[in-house]
């Protein structure tokens, strides 16, 4: 499912992403 060819970016900017997500989704639990 991932693209390589858009695979630019690092694995820390990934984790801010992935918290900044859940942050949203329990905020709207």
């Amino acid at each position: 499912m991932a693209e390589p060819e858009q695979d630019q970016e690092p694995q820390s900017v990934r984790d801010e992403w992935d918290r900044q997500l859940r942050r949203e989704l329990d905020k709207d639990k």
